[in-house]
């Protein structure tokens, strides 16, 4: 038979591999019903059942345990077949949910071994051996109670209206009634038990002439009736007439037989009184055997009620009638007292003064028996188990014996694998002297419900276990204040053994001293609970004089065996926790940044002083709100739109949040990231947010600015290139005469055009003088030009140092000479080459060493010397060897605050130097950013009246 399988779990990679897992069992179908969250999946149950619920613990909105709750809130009374699925391997986890009904649970890990079809059978096998077991108990249980209930109604009336209602309650049905036959097989409906909305029968005279045809023979010899479908049933036209004119769709008879005395009648036969009738008319309904048998045992009850009564009539007839009704009252109670006996049952009879023993067809067929064998007592005790045949014939004889003792035996049978229990329920009835003289009884088949203890004592002995290992402090106790149980933890955290702690009183005593009995009555209260509840947080000090912090809960477990009830009490030992936790909130309120910390719904779980500084609300009020609580919907919903999408990517995101608050809106800088638990799973969103509003109304003045700036700059631009424009072409208009000038004054003074005299060669000589130099000018304007438009690209080679001195020594030569100034070059020892761009650095080295003569008086010395030396240049930081070319001279110096001057453009120390010496200020400023492009940089170092050092390090 195919079993339907409830799978709940918001994983759909999880449900496939349970599904395929399913699926490759040989051994049982199964129809699987899938649902990701509890909330749909408790909406099913509402309406429908499984024979197996796979649940998940960690669901979203509620989780495993949650589920159980309310599921057991919707069938209080069920057996819920559910087995939890958990990949936490929380042994808490685990007690709770056995606690809230949970069959087994099984960590995820193991079901990926393929042990899931092998537990889901068993767990199946096991419900349906509690259910029936349950069912069979409830039976035996309103049986019994009907069986008390009859011995007091001397009125057949009552006996009847009572058992009616009380069978239809239990079977759930919509009618139960009662009919009686007349001598004529007519029959009146004398009680009636009915549901709203139904045709009520009670008092209807019913002409029926099956039964004159031979129904009502074949009900005399114990017929019973059951019809699961009206259209399906093959009854006649006025039968089928008969019960759609009482809307019925299935229907079951089981008829009430009286018997007379064997001692009044000896060839007695039962005579028929009348039928008990059960239907259901919503619609068809398929007749359990349990239920035929429960309704046959009722029956039995109702006839000796019904003789009952007839008997008490007659004893007021007279002594003998007295004696006989007394007699027959006490078999009615023998029987009444057999109504235990489940679906599986043979009947006995064993008379003491003949020896004589009676065996019905159901006890050959337990035993299985040839039912051709004289019974008796030895034959039945050959098929109990040898192990158990002593005891059982001591109890026997013992019942017999003693009249305060009842028949009540537990046994195995001999020769059956595997091992079949029986129970031996039997009255033994006495005369007026005590004296016994009949023991009649029944044998009743009770391996499902041994069975079914079983699995209870195992699934005790696992509770035992699990809370024995239980991470967890737990305590079971009774309501008198006996501590029943305490586990290791509870030990290793308080010192205390059970030993030292046997009851309430004496923990508290312990624990909490001058709060003893506030702390006792609390714990008194949790008696009055249903269900597990939170107790509250304790302050419990330990043996070690030590104060511990621990969060308590407290869960009903019954009674005990002697009717008291007893409880379990969890504790979480959160003093580390919480002082974390106090820790952790000093260091968020002592930060200027705004912390927040969001479960998945949205929901607050922790704030910062900050937060409350912006909010304007106290941590207390906001936790557990949501931003749809504390700020307007379009605000709350972009937070929340954020706080949705870092779960989604599941990676810290960077967001701008603005927060309208009572002095205006707020713009903050938010870091939200993920936080994870144990297994991976996101929990809780983390925010961190600092206040940029300033530095945003900066940076839209700044841009504001920039835009101003681009203007000026691009106006700028325009001007640069104009200017250079400018200068090129003045370039090209003074260098067009200009060659032409000096190269005529040069012939002039070479004599080509012919000898000159002494005035003439002097005025020849100003005249190239002063266009070199402005040759001079041109050249450094327009170097300067492409500079500034980064025009101006270097071709390093290696270039000899010596040819590179003596280039720029004869090029400053002249000069020299007409102002007898004394020129030398020093270069040490080892230094040959060096890597430079020749053309540039010849300009840089001959503008220096013009500088020098220039301001050196007549006579004096200038020096140029080469060496090695060692610095650190970027971007090498450990340094690198450097060519350090020095020009020293013996000239004017310079005063120190005009250093900062020297390398200006356009920039002059002095006034009277300007008019003294020629320049304009751009050859040192021209020679600092031919040095840079070379990777080095140029210094000086002087002395007013002593001269001047100028310095060039290139690295080598």
């Amino acid at each position: 038979m195919t079993q339907t399988v409830l799978l709940i779990d918001d994983s759909s990679i999880d449900r496939s591999t349970y599904q395929r897992l399913l699926s490759q069992d040989d051994r049982q179908s199964y129809q699987v019903i899938e649902f990701d969250n509890g909330e749909a999946a408790l909406n099913w149950c509402q309406e429908n059942r499984a024979d197996i619920i796979l649940l998940d613990y960690l669901l979203p909105q509620m989780d495993g345990l949650e589920f159980l709750r309310r599921l057991h809130q919707q069938a209080p009374d069920e057996i819920l077949p559910v087995i939890l699925l958990t990949g936490v391997g929380n042994t808490a986890v685990a007690v709770e949910a056995l606690k809230l009904g949970a069959q087994d649970y099984l960590d995820k890990e193991q079901v990926m071994k393929e042990r899931l079809p092998q537990l889901v059978r068993s767990v199946a096998q096991q419900v349906q051996l509690k259910r029936q077991l349950l069912r069979q108990q409830m039976q035996q249980q309103i049986v019994s109670e009907i069986a008390l209930q009859m011995q007091r109604f001397l009125d057949p009336q009552d006996a009847l209206d009572e058992v009616t209602q009380k069978i239809r309650q239990f079977l759930q049905a919509d009618r139960v009634l009662v009919y009686q036959f007349m001598p004529d097989w007519s029959g009146l409906v004398v009680s009636e038990s009915i549901g709203s909305g139904w045709p009520i029968a009670l008092g209807q005279e019913i002409q029926d002439t099956c039964f004159q045809q031979g129904a009502g023979l074949a009900y005399q010899q114990g017929r019973i009736w059951a019809m699961t479908n009206l259209e399906q049933a093959n009854l006649t036209d006025c039968h089928r007439n008969l019960m759609e004119q009482f809307a019925v769709k299935a229907n079951l008879v089981v008829p009430i037989l009286q018997a007379t005395p064997p001692q009044s009648d000896p060839a007695f036969t039962a005579s028929l009184w009348g039928l008990l009738i059960v239907h259901h008319c919503a619609g068809p309904h398929e007749w359990e055997a349990e239920e035929i048998a429960f309704v046959q045992q009722v029956a039995i009850q109702l006839a000796g009620a019904i003789q009952q009564a007839a008997l008490y009539q007659q004893t007021q007839a007279g002594v003998i009638a007295c004696q006989q009704a007394e007699l027959a009252l006490q078999e009615s109670e023998a029987r009444l007292r057999l109504a235990q006996a489940a679906s599986k049952s043979g009947v006995w009879d064993w008379d003491l003064v003949t020896n004589q023993i009676f065996w019905s067809p159901e006890y050959y067929q337990l035993y299985n028996l040839d039912p051709s064998i004289e019974p008796n007592y030895e034959t039945w005790m050959s098929c109990i188990h040898p192990d158990d045949r002593e005891i059982v014939n001591q109890q026997t004889l013992q019942a017999i014996d003693d009249p305060n003792l009842e028949l009540r035996t537990e046994f195995r049978v001999a020769g059956t694998e595997p091992i079949r229990w029986f129970a031996g329920i039997g009255q033994v009835l006495r005369n007026a002297a005590g004296e016994p003289i009949r023991v009649i009884g029944i044998t009743i088949d009770i391996t499902k419900q041994k069975q079914a203890e079983q699995a209870l004592q195992a699934s005790a002995k696992q509770f035992h276990r699990a809370v024995l290992a239980c991470p967890f402090p737990i305590k079971i106790h009774a309501e008198d204040g006996e501590v029943l149980l305490i586990n290791q933890t509870w030990t290793d955290l308080t010192g205390y053994t059970q030993a030292e702690m046997p009851t309430i009183a004496a923990w508290t005593e312990k624990a909490y001293g001058d709060r003893k009995d506030e702390i006792q009555e609390m714990i008194r209260a949790r008696f009055a609970l249903e269900h597990r509840s939170y107790v509250g947080e304790f302050f419990p000090t330990t043996k070690s004089g030590e104060t511990r912090i621990w969060d308590f809960y407290a869960a009903p477990l019954g009674r005990l065996p002697d009717g008291r009830r007893f409880i379990i009490s969890t504790a979480v030992d959160c003093t580390e926790q919480r002082l974390a936790q106090t820790q952790l909130q000093a260091i968020l309120d002592s930060s200027e940044i705004v912390v927040s910390l969001k479960d998945r719904q949205g929901k607050y779980l922790l704030v910062n002083q900050k937060y409350e500084m912006l909010t304007g609300m106290k941590r207390e009020a906001m936790l557990g709100k949501t931003d749809f609580d504390l700020f307007p919907p379009e605000i709350a919903q972009v937070l929340q739109d954020n706080d949705q999408l870092v779960l989604e990517v599941g990676e810290s995101l960077q967001f701008q949040e603005t927060v309208p608050l009572s002095g205006g809106s707020r713009t903050y800088l938010a870091l939200k990231f993920p936080l994870h638990d144990a297994n991976g799973r996101v929990y809780a969103v983390c925010g961190m947010s600092t206040d940029i509003t300033e530095l945003k109304q900066a940076q839209e003045a700044l841009r504001q600015s920039n835009e101003q700036l681009q203007g000026l700059n691009q106006d700028l631009e325009r001007a640069n290139q104009a200017k250079d424009a400018f200068l090129r072409m003045m370039n090209h208009e003074l260098r067009t005469p200009l060659n032409p000038i000096l190269g005529m004054a040069e012939g002039l003074q070479e004599e080509a055009f012919g000898p000159l005299n002494i005035m003439q060669e002097q005025a020849v000589s100003s005249i190239i003088k002063s266009g070199e130099h402005l040759m001079t000018l041109i050249t450094n304007i327009l170097d300067l030009v492409d500079l500034e438009s980064g025009k101006i690209s270097l071709h390093r080679r290696s270039v000899l140092i010596q040819q590179l001195c003596t280039t720029c020594i004869a090029a400053v030569s002249h000069f020299a000479k007409t102002k007898s100034i004394h020129l030398q070059t020093q270069i040490a020892p080892g230094v040959d080459q060096v890597q430079v761009d020749e053309q540039r650095m010849q300009q840089v080295l001959t503008h220096l060493l013009d500088n020098a003569i220039k301001f050196t008086p007549n006579g004096g010395t200038v020096t140029l010397s080469v060496q090695l030396s060692f610095g650190i240049f970027p971007p090498n930081p450990t340094g690198v060897s450097l060519v350090e070319f020095s020009i020293r001279d013996s000239g004017i110096g310079i005063a120190p605050e005009n250093l900062r001057k020297l390398f200006q453009f356009f920039t002059q120390i002095d006034d009277r130097l300007a008019r003294n010496y020629e320049g304009i200020g751009v050859g040192l400023a021209l020679t600092r950013h031919l040095v840079g492009l070379h990777g080095g940089h140029v210094s000086v170092a002087s002395q007013l009246g002593q001269g001047s050092c100028f310095t060039v390090k290139i690295p080598a």
